[in-house]
């Protein structure tokens, strides 16, 4: 085949002279005549890449120090504390009889009762303390309702309260105004 019937060549050469209509219809040509070559990897490609990574991955492993992990053994003053906690729990067993009459003792139905009986009078106790406060608070609003029954009194709280709300709306509209991301400071 002479140089010049190879598509390859007429694309080139096409594209050189600046046919641009002329190179795109060679380069279709090109593709549909599959002229092209072939790039394959050399035969064993993959293996020496895939031994290359087990490589650096043991290295990398062998060079990462070996953090241990959590022991309670590991440091002496807490194995002595390990120790006479075991020591006291092994003597105590000598007074475990004695121990649990004492208990077995204190919780008898009797006293379980008594134990009962005090609990609900507490409960009582306490009620009758927050009705207490209920009933301050209650002459509180008591009086404030007698004062606020008198016309003139009713009249100041209510310009009391336009005053107040008024101050709070232009607060917060000049508050809301003036803030801007502008005087933050940057990062």
């Amino acid at each position: 085949m002479h140089p010049s019937h190879d598509p390859l060549t007429r694309w080139l050469a096409a594209e050189r002279d600046g046919l641009t209509d002329e190179a795109e219809e060679l380069l279709l040509e090109l593709f549909e005549a599959d002229a092209l070559p072939r790039l394959a990897p050399p035969a064993g490609f993959a293996d020496r890449v895939l031994a290359r990574v087990a490589v650096e991955a043991a290295v990398e492993r062998a060079a990462v120090p070996v953090q241990p992990g959590f022991s309670l053994f590991r440091r002496g003053w807490l194995r002595w504390v390990i120790a006479l906690c075991l020591l006291a729990t092994g003597l105590s067993v000598a007074w475990l009889p004695q121990t649990v009459a004492v208990f077995a003792g204190l919780w008898s139905p009797a006293g379980f009762l008594q134990s009962s009986i005090r609990a609900v009078l507490d409960a009582i106790r306490w009620m009758a303390s927050l009705a207490d406060v209920g009933q301050t608070l209650l002459a509180v609003a008591e009086a404030v309702a007698l004062s606020l029954a008198r016309p003139q009194v009713m009249v100041i709280a209510l310009v009391c309260l336009v005053v107040s709300v008024t101050s709070f709306r232009f607060l917060r509209g000049l508050v809301s105004r003036d803030r801007s991301w502008a005087y933050v400071d940057p990062i």
